[in-house]
Parts: C-alpha cells; sequence; structure tokens
C-alpha cells in the first residue's frame, strides 16, 4: 500500500485488520505530505457509508472569497446535496486537501449520503464571522461534476460568495436561494475561460446569453427549464460556431421569467 492513496477492503464477516502487522500507528512525519485530516468544529456528517468519492482542493484553485480576501486558517468547506445534506467536510489549513464525499448507504432507512448523479454543492463556513456561504467552483475537464461512486474531481477555481450567507435555521431547503441573480463572472478579466455563477429561486425557463457591445448576439449557453438551486456555466470565449472571438468587452444576460440581468465581463488576449 502507498501513502496517501485510498483503500476500501471488503468483509463477508467480523474481523480485525491491523496493517502494518506490527505497527501500532504512522509517526507524524511519515503522515502523506500535502494532505491533512482534520475534524471539523461546524459542519458534521456521516461517515463511512461504504460509498465515496473523493474532491482535491488544491492550493492553485485559490479558494477564495467574492470580496478577494483567501479563506483563513479554520475555515471550513463542505460539500452538500441540493437539499442541504452535507455529505463531507474538511477545514481548510492553506494546503492542499483531499476531501472525502460519502454516498447514500442504502441499507439504511434515511438518506446519509450522495446517491449517484447528485450534483456536488459547495458551502464555506467562515469562523471568524460564524456565517455558511454559498461556493461556486470549477473543476477540471473531463472530471465529473457530480456524484460518482469511486469518482476523482479536482477543483481548478473556488469562489465564496461573501454577498449572501446561508440560513442555517432552516433544513430541506437551506441551500436553495429565496431570489433570481446573476452574479459577476470569475476570473475577470479572462483568458481563455470564464465562469458565470446564477441562481434561480423556483423553477423556470433560463437563457444565458452572450453579447457584444453592439447588441450582437455571440453565443446562448443556456435555454432550459432548470430547477432552484445555484448554478456556475463555463464560457471559452466562442461564439456559435467554435469560433474564438475577439479581445473586448462583452454582455451576459440571464433571463428569468420576466427577470432580466446582465454584467459585463473582458475578454484579454
Amino acid at each position: 500500500m502507498q501513502p496517501g492513496q485510498g483503500y476500501q477492503v471488503y468483509l463477508n464477516a467480523a474481523a480485525t485488520l491491523i496493517y502494518p502487522a506490527a505497527t501500532a500507528q504512522f509517526a507524524e512525519e511519515d503522515q502523506p505530505a500535502g494532505l491533512s485530516k482534520t475534524q471539523t468544529e461546524h459542519f458534521t456528517f456521516t461517515e463511512g457509508t461504504g460509498d465515496n468519492a473523493v474532491v482535491v482542493i488544491t492550493t492553485a484553485s485559490n479558494p477564495r472569497y467574492s470580496d478577494g480576501a483567501p479563506l483563513e486558517y479554520g475555515d471550513e468547506i463542505g460539500v452538500f446535496t441540493t437539499e442541504g445534506l452535507c455529505c463531507g467536510a474538511a477545514e481548510w489549513q492553506g494546503e492542499n486537501k483531499a476531501l472525502t464525499v460519502w454516498g447514500d448507504n442504502n441499507q439504511t432507512a434515511d438518506q446519509d449520503g450522495f446517491v449517484a448523479g447528485d450534483t456536488l454543492r459547495f458551502r464555506v463556513w467562515k469562523k471568524s464571522t460564524d456565517t455558511e456561504h454559498i461556493a461556486t467552483v470549477a473543476f477540471q475537464a473531463g472530471q465529473p461534476v457530480v456524484y460518482q461512486s469511486n469518482g476523482f474531481s479536482v477543483i481548478t477555481d473556488f469562489v465564496a460568495d461573501t454577498e449572501s450567507t446561508v440560513d442555517v435555521s432552516t433544513s430541506d431547503d437551506m441551500l436553495l436561494p429565496d431570489k433570481h441573480q446573476l452574479l459577476q463572472n470569475y476570473p475577470n478579466p479572462f483568458n481563455p475561460d470564464t465562469h458565470i455563477p446564477y441562481q434561480i429561486s423556483r423553477t423556470a425557463r433560463v437563457i444565458l446569453t452572450i453579447y457584444d457591445l453592439n447588441g450582437r448576439q455571440i453565443r446562448t449557453l443556456i435555454n432550459e427549464e432548470q430547477s432552484p438551486g445555484h448554478y456556475t456555466v463555463t464560457w471559452n470565449g466562442t461564439d456559435t460556431s467554435g469560433e474564438k472571438v475577439s479581445s473586448g468587452i462583452y454582455l451576459y444576460r440571464l433571463q428569468v421569467e420576466n427577470n432580466v440581468f446582465s454584467h459585463k465581463m473582458i475578454l484579454l488576449k
């Protein structure tokens, strides 16, 4: 077995497993470099359900708040279902973090983890203010953004929204927004990709479109009915035909029911 690797052991009867055979525990200096194991003070979840995935949050993803301040030591990152069930969490310590996300144990009556296909929702608990904030993340291309048993995903960008807090006094709808909202894209300026976060408070048709300053439609990113929740769409700077657009200022426009929102963004090359 290799340090830093995760292993699952299945038994057909009760047993005690000791590995290595003659060693009671690892010395502190033998712990895998770059990964830390800590207990969470705020977020609670069920461990050891027998099904899990791993999400890696690296320092390169620049975990930060939307006001530009970095996550602080002791802040916590939690992964939630859309319904608000925490399925894994870890304390941020300013270093690479491998976060175990637990799946549901179908042998129990209550849901205690993700089921396959569930969207991964992220929250940050800010220790200094004792507040929870919705986080928007981007994953490495080609990696799962929904729960998959034994899945492995690396986050490439991580931003927690300081403009709104999560009401932790409720349960079922604690992650559901109370209004439609279009947030500022990030990074901005950008090259070549940028992420556009938005939220909707009830089921509705959502249309997200990119325009240039002359009002010419560049590309429609979303045109579908969506459930209440928080979403992030990535635009790679291409038009409808797949051609790269030129540098400049662009508008992105969100239409939900009778509500229309727009923001500017800058593409630099």
